[in-house]
């Protein structure tokens, strides 16, 4: 559990105050959103129920702690928790008034939620199989950890023109998406020394931006001056009246690459020069345990650590909820076993469990075999759509039940054609639909005079690092048919072993076509 400064926890339980001021009137509602932002908390589309977010640092986790997030579901939100995209664990369906007993119950197992939403630096992503991945450069967690006790101690880090996102990850499989981040770094090792290479001004959603490689390697003790530049580049360059241009990868697009580089480089000295916030980390690579990965007949589902005998679980709800009922029984078996294991966040909307023995793994696998339904496409990744959201335009979240559903029906070779596929309700990729192989993007169409829900469909993303490119948009489908659109995707691919992007586009166009006589239903969200 991190330790935090007590000025930070005692502002946590001040919110409670803030939500008394609201509700009495003494402060308006846009005096009360930055402060409820700055926590994670949102309206729903729902009136009068609100979203908590908990910031999970670095998707660190344990039993304990999610037995205390089941218990804080049940006794004020929805039955379910929500496992996000960037390593935090949501609670949906709350008043107002529970956000404060929520918030206050969240310290009490060492969860500060600030930093959650709004203005500020967001969670640190790490990657979540770090310290046990027979790839990995070395485990990243505790840098991850470090960013985060560094900046949460930094009033100015909470006061800025828009989120920042820090990534790190620990190889260039780049799991904690440092190729798309504000600021990433991916674990290196050269000339016998550990360190990173250092990524900066990506992001998804309008007007997106793979990361620049700013640095080729940095010294792994040199990770905070990094973190502090970007920080001091956004606050002298970002824009602060116009939100919708305000995120770091807009000052790249006005400078263009030379002088953003130049400009970043300037700064770092400047922060070198005038601070000591060298970051000590007790481990560095371990030779001795390096082994091939192996593969066994689990689909991949139980993983080898670098551990020898010691494997990893990988359960991946749909769309990230899981009911606190089936949550309990995935915790109930872990407290049942005599030894301990570790859980660690993703950022594809589920969660690892590590240290397990290869039997108790294959055991845990069979605990969740209702919940995690055996083919890629069921782990795919929403955002959580008009459904629930303000900003939303479509359900996407009802979208992607719908199509497990659809394919649960099909055959298992044509259920593993697929991808995970990233699905967002609206431009604003929350669902990260740009980075995906296949992704989805809603929006509305004129048909017939009328309005018609639409997803835009981007192929070829990849999140690698240097490697990263972003999809690209290649045709759209009415709503209500991206299900039968995707199975007959999986079918071609089984056919032929592959599609080329043009035999795409051809398909895209016959479940875009209609009849003179457009079904009532096609223009109806799920």
């Amino acid at each position: 559990m991190m330790v935090y400064p007590e000025s930070v926890m005692k502002e946590q339980l001040g919110y409670r105050s803030k939500v008394k001021e609201f509700l009495s009137g003494d402060i308006t509602e846009k005096e009360f959103k930055p402060i409820r932002s700055c926590f994670g908390i949102y309206e729903q589309r729902q009136d009068g129920k609100y979203m908590v977010r908990a910031k999970i640092a670095a998707g660190v986790s344990s039993i304990k702690q999610l037995d205390s997030l089941i218990e804080i579901a049940d006794r004020y939100a929805w039955n379910l928790l929500h496992f996000t995209t960037r390593q935090d664990i949501q609670f949906h369906g709350t008043s107002i008034e529970d956000t404060a007993n929520i918030l206050d119950e969240l310290l009490g197992i060492g969860i500060i939620t600030k930093g959650a939403g709004g203005n500020t630096v967001r969670n640190i992503a790490a990657s979540p199989l770090s310290g046990v991945d027979p790839e990995g450069v070395f485990d990243v967690t505790e840098y991850a950890l470090g960013i985060n006790e560094h900046l949460i101690k930094d009033p100015s880090a909470f006061k800025l023109p828009r989120k920042y996102k820090i990534s790190v990850s620990d190889s260039w499989k780049d799991s904690a998406n440092a190729g798309i981040a504000d600021l990433g770094f991916i674990a290196k090792e050269f000339d016998g020394k550990i360190g990173f290479s250092v990524y900066g001004g990506g992001g998804l959603g309008p007007n997106p931006s793979r990361s620049l490689i700013l640095d080729e390697f940095i010294d792994d003790k040199m990770i905070l001056y990094h973190v502090e530049a970007m920080k001091i580049l956004f606050q002298r360059e970002g824009d602060y009246e116009n939100r919708n241009k305000a995120r770091i990868r807009y000052i790249l697009g006005r400078l263009g690459e030379d002088k953003f580089k130049e400009l970043y480089k300037d700064i770092l000295q400047e922060v070198i020069k005038n601070n000591d916030l060298d970051l000590t980390v007790e481990y560095g690579i371990d030779t001795e345990k390096k082994r091939p990965v192996m593969k066994i007949d689990k689909k991949e589902k139980l993983l080898p650590q670098i551990q020898s005998g010691k494997y990893s679980v990988y359960v991946h709800p749909t769309g990230g909820y899981i009911s606190t009922d089936d949550l309990k029984s995935i915790t109930g078996f872990l407290k049942s076993l005599p030894y301990e294991t570790s859980i660690r966040l993703t950022s594809t909307q589920g969660f690892y469990i590590r240290d397990l023995s290869q039997s108790d793994g294959e055991t845990l696998l069979k605990v969740i075999e209702d919940i995690m339904p055996d083919y890629p496409l069921a782990s795919s990744v929403s955002c959580t759509g008009a459904g629930t959201c303000r900003v939303g335009m479509l359900k996407s979240k009802e979208l992607l039940g719908e199509t497990v559903k659809r394919f649960n029906d099909e055959q298992l070779d044509t259920k593993r054609q697929l991808p995970r596929i990233f699905i967002s309700g609206c431009r604003n990729s929350c669902g990260q639909h740009q980075k995906g192989e296949i992704g989805l993007c809603g929006k509305k169409k004129k048909v017939n005079g009328r309005a018609m829900p639409f997803y835009a469909v981007f192929l070829d993303g990849l999140v690698e690092g240097n490697k990263t490119r972003l999809g690209a948009e290649v045709g759209d489908v009415p709503a209500k048919k991206i299900p039968e659109f995707l199975v007959a995707l999986a079918k071609a691919i089984k056919e032929t072993g592959n599609l080329a992007t043009n035999e795409v586009v051809e398909l895209i166009k016959k479940y875009n076509h209609f009849e003179e006589d457009v079904p009532e239903d096609m223009y109806l969200d799920y």
